[in-house]
């Protein structure tokens, strides 16, 4: 629920196109440091919570294509993401995916 609270927060924010506050604990995130980077078009940080938007070519991959590039990106050193967060263009949740293997796979 957090997930998605934080993710409409985001797309308000991202749609008025006001710059964030100085006491903000959202960032943006370059995709090229992602692996599968070609699918996303943009991420961000919220706390320990990770953002990712991405093209519509991110469906078309495999389950398994996809739950490996989310398993690259929470074990990738330096990263201490405890919520992944894939969304489509329009904002709506496709994949939902904790550290502690809780995985909620919402789009096909």
């Amino acid at each position: 629920m957090l997930a998605v609270i934080t993710g409409i927060l985001f797309l308000v924010q991202r749609q008025s196109g006001d710059q964030l506050g100085v006491g903000t604990d959202l960032s943006e995130i370059d995709t090229r440091t992602l692996p599968q980077n070609e699918f996303m078009k943009s991420a961000y940080r919220h706390e320990r919570t990770l953002f990712i938007t991405v093209h519509d070519s991110w469906l078309e991959r495999s389950v398994e294509d996809r739950r490996e590039t989310i398993k690259e990106i929470i074990e990738k050193p330096g990263f201490k993401f405890q919520t992944i967060v894939i969304m489509n263009e329009n904002g709506s949740i496709l994949e939902n995916v904790s550290r502690d293997g809780n995985y909620l796979e919402q789009g096909k």
